[in-house]
């Protein structure tokens, strides 16, 4: 959504566009039933906007980023059950 209103949008319209890519990415690996590296193969082009996106996003280390955020949950979850 912050990309969105940093790209000109008005932070409703924003928050919109956010949202329905989110809901139709969920439903279309609910539909199609494939890994979503094979959706983003599918569906960007080569040297296309998504990838040059991707691209970006691969550079900031987001992924590990989620990963070490699940991973403190889950450390954080087992501790509070143990007591």
């Amino acid at each position: 959504m912050d990309a969105g209103v940093l790209a000109g949008l008005p932070r409703e319209q924003a928050w919109k566009v956010a949202l329905e890519n989110m809901m139709g990415s969920v439903a279309m690996l609910q539909q199609t039933g494939l890994h979503p590296r094979q959706l983003l193969d599918i569906n960007n082009s080569p040297g296309g906007v998504g990838m040059h996106g991707l691209y970006e996003l691969n550079n900031s280390d987001f992924a590990a980023g989620l990963q070490r955020s699940v991973l403190a949950a889950v450390k954080r979850t087992t501790e509070l059950g143990v007591k």
